[in-house]
C-alpha cells in the first residue's frame, strides 16, 4: 500500500517502501524500509504513531553503509481514513545523541486497504 505523501529521502537515508502489511500471524502491521545511502554507519529511530496513541511503536536500528533496514510495528487493528504519522530521526552515533536528519511522513489507508490485510 502506498504512503502519503511521496517517499521522503535525504542525502543520507531514503524510505524505500512503507505502508500496511499483514504479519505472519495474520495481524496487520505498519512497516517501512529505510536505505542508508551514505558511506558511514548510521542509527535510525522510527516512531510510528497511531490515531489513539495506544499502539505507538518506537524502533531503533543500526544501518551499515549502503544497507537497508526494516521497521515493523504490529497492530491489533487499523483504522481506515485516519492518519498514522511516522517520524524518522537519523543519528551519527551509537548513543543517538547526534541527530543528523529528521524525516516526517504519514500513512493513511482506505477501507479497501484495511480489509485486504484483515485489519478490520
Amino acid at each position: 500500500m502506498a504512503t502519503e505523501p511521496a517517499k521522503p529521502q535525504t542525502p543520507l537515508v531514503e524510505m524505500v517502501s512503507g505502508g500496511l502489511l499483514r504479519a505472519g500471524t495474520g495481524k496487520p502491521e505498519l512497516g517501512l524500509t529505510l536505505a542508508n545511502r551514505s558511506g558511514r554507519t548510521l542509527w535510525a529511530q522510527v516512531r510510528f504513531r497511531t490515531p489513539n496513541g495506544q499502539h505507538d511503536c518506537l524502533l531503533g536500528k543500526e544501518l551499515e553503509p549502503q544497507s537497508k533496514g526494516d521497521y515493523l510495528c504490529p497492530q491489533p487493528a487499523i483504522q481506515a481514513d485516519s492518519d498514522y504519522p511516522v517520524q524518522i530521526v537519523v543519528f551519527g552515533d551509537r548513543s543517538q545523541t547526534q541527530p543528523l536528519e529528521r524525516l516526517n511522513t504519514r500513512f493513511r489507508f482506505s477501507r479497501e486497504d484495511v480489509q485486504a490485510v484483515g485489519g478490520r
